[in-house]
């Protein structure tokens, strides 16, 4: 997603009107994927559980402060996607849902069975976990085919070239 992100900001550069949003939006998706990784999110819990006093649905307390950029990177979002075809604007704003759905709402679901079973995990912590992990891969994929529709309807697609070698034979002989 952050490449395709990329790739709508540098086809818009192409027509001389380039919205530094998109190019934001591939620095966060970047970000999300080294946190991921990194489970940079996870290492803020205790800390931010601590400073903050939270538990039940705000066990997991890296969620508030990514809940606060998620709503202030919706004031700048929503108004570019907007203006975007009714039908692509549809699988932006459902995967948008989608993702949060999995990412905060079932996290906070999680935090709540975790902190209601004194910080262990049961059946009903990993029912939870795994809504949550499905809900935001399917928001990522649906997002994958809003950005293609997207770079497909107003930038008339993309392509990729692969350079190597001029041909490539598939087919053998058999010598008997």
């Amino acid at each position: 997603n952050a490449l395709l992100f990329l790739m709508v900001w540098k086809a818009q550069c192409t027509r001389n009107k380039s919205e530094k949003i998109w190019i934001i939006l591939s620095g966060l998706f970047c970000f999300l994927a080294l946190d991921e990784l990194s489970s940079f999110h996870e290492r803020l819990i205790h800390p931010l559980r601590s400073a903050l006093g939270t538990s039940g649905f705000f066990t997991f307390a890296w969620i508030i402060p990514y809940s606060i950029a998620i709503l202030l990177l919706s004031i700048f979002v929503i108004p570019i996607i907007w203006r975007i075809e009714k039908k692509i604007r549809f699988w932006f704003i459902l995967s948008a849902m989608t993702f949060i759905t999995g990412a905060i709402g079932f996290e906070m679901l999680g935090g709540w069975r975790f902190d209601q079973a004194n910080y262990q995990e049961d059946i009903l912590f990993y029912i939870f976990f795994t809504f949550e992990e499905t809900l935001e891969m399917a928001g990522l994929v649906m997002l994958v085919y809003a950005l293609l529709s997207l770079l497909q309807t107003t930038y008339g697609g993309f392509s990729i070239q692969i350079s190597g070698a001029s041909s490539v034979s598939l087919s053998s002989s058999k010598s008997d």
